[in-house]
Protein backbone atom coordinates (compact mmCIF):
# COMPACT_ATOMS: atom_id res chain seq x y z
CA UNK A 1 0.00 0.00 0.00
CA UNK A 2 2.68 2.39 0.83
CA UNK A 3 4.36 1.95 -2.50
CA UNK A 4 0.51 2.12 -4.66
CA UNK A 5 0.06 5.94 -2.33
CA UNK A 6 4.07 6.88 -3.14
CA UNK A 7 3.12 5.91 -6.67
CA UNK A 8 0.27 8.29 -6.60
CA UNK A 9 2.16 11.53 -5.26
CA UNK A 10 4.51 10.59 -8.22
CA UNK A 11 1.84 10.47 -11.06
CA UNK A 12 0.82 14.60 -10.11
CA UNK A 13 1.86 16.71 -12.65
CA UNK A 14 0.08 20.30 -14.36
CA UNK A 15 -2.00 17.51 -16.19
CA UNK A 16 -2.97 15.60 -13.04
CA UNK A 17 -3.83 16.13 -9.64
CA UNK A 18 -5.42 14.36 -6.81
CA UNK A 19 -7.21 15.73 -4.09
CA UNK A 20 -8.77 14.03 -1.32
CA UNK A 21 -12.33 14.42 -0.19
CA UNK A 22 -12.76 13.49 4.02
CA UNK A 23 -14.75 10.74 4.87
CA UNK A 24 -18.81 11.15 4.47
CA UNK A 25 -21.37 11.51 2.01
CA UNK A 26 -20.48 12.88 -1.09
CA UNK A 27 -21.96 13.21 -4.69
CA UNK A 28 -19.17 11.07 -6.40
CA UNK A 29 -20.63 8.25 -4.75
CA UNK A 30 -23.15 7.76 -7.18
CA UNK A 31 -20.55 6.12 -9.49
CA UNK A 32 -17.31 6.84 -11.49
CA UNK A 33 -17.25 9.51 -14.22
CA UNK A 34 -14.63 11.03 -16.67
CA UNK A 35 -15.60 14.13 -18.74
CA UNK A 36 -13.21 14.06 -21.98
CA UNK A 37 -12.55 17.65 -23.90
CA UNK A 38 -11.87 17.18 -27.53
CA UNK A 39 -9.88 19.50 -29.32
CA UNK A 40 -12.24 22.33 -30.81
CA UNK A 41 -13.85 22.15 -27.45
CA UNK A 42 -16.68 19.45 -27.34
CA UNK A 43 -17.32 17.07 -24.53
CA UNK A 44 -18.28 13.80 -23.74
CA UNK A 45 -18.95 11.87 -21.00
CA UNK A 46 -18.00 8.17 -20.21
CA UNK A 47 -20.20 7.32 -16.95
CA UNK A 48 -20.26 3.71 -14.75
CA UNK A 49 -23.43 2.31 -14.12
CA UNK A 50 -24.64 -0.65 -11.98
CA UNK A 51 -25.10 -2.65 -14.98
CA UNK A 52 -22.56 -1.24 -17.85
CA UNK A 53 -20.72 2.23 -19.20
CA UNK A 54 -22.43 4.62 -21.50
CA UNK A 55 -20.73 7.28 -23.23
CA UNK A 56 -22.61 10.19 -24.19
CA UNK A 57 -22.41 13.80 -26.28
CA UNK A 58 -25.38 14.76 -24.59
CA UNK A 59 -25.18 18.78 -23.13
CA UNK A 60 -27.77 17.90 -20.90
CA UNK A 61 -25.83 14.73 -19.49
CA UNK A 62 -22.80 16.34 -19.44
CA UNK A 63 -23.50 19.56 -18.03
CA UNK A 64 -25.02 17.19 -15.13
CA UNK A 65 -22.01 15.11 -14.50
CA UNK A 66 -19.61 18.87 -14.69
CA UNK A 67 -21.94 20.04 -11.99
CA UNK A 68 -21.20 16.86 -10.37
CA UNK A 69 -17.38 16.72 -10.51
CA UNK A 70 -17.32 20.78 -9.09
CA UNK A 71 -19.88 19.51 -6.61
CA UNK A 72 -16.78 16.96 -5.34
CA UNK A 73 -13.98 19.22 -5.99
CA UNK A 74 -15.48 21.69 -3.66
CA UNK A 75 -15.71 18.72 -0.98
CA UNK A 76 -11.93 18.11 -1.24
CA UNK A 77 -8.84 19.07 0.31
CA UNK A 78 -6.34 21.14 -1.45
CA UNK A 79 -3.84 19.96 -3.87
CA UNK A 80 -1.17 20.39 -1.26
CA UNK A 81 -3.20 19.42 1.51
CA UNK A 82 -3.94 16.17 -0.09
CA UNK A 83 -0.51 15.20 -1.02
CA UNK A 84 0.37 15.95 2.74
CA UNK A 85 -2.07 13.53 3.93
CA UNK A 86 -1.45 10.74 1.40
CA UNK A 87 2.79 10.97 2.52
CA UNK A 88 1.49 11.39 6.25
CA UNK A 89 -1.36 8.30 5.76
CA UNK A 90 1.74 5.89 4.09
CA UNK A 91 4.49 6.89 7.00
CA UNK A 92 1.76 6.49 10.07
CA UNK A 93 0.15 3.29 8.22
CA UNK A 94 2.90 1.47 5.63
CA UNK A 95 5.89 2.37 7.26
Amino acid sequence: MRAQLEHLISAINPRLSVQIVPHGMHSGLLGGFAIATFDGGSDILYAETAIRGITTSDPEDVAAAVECFEAIRTEALPLAMSVDLIKRTAEERWT
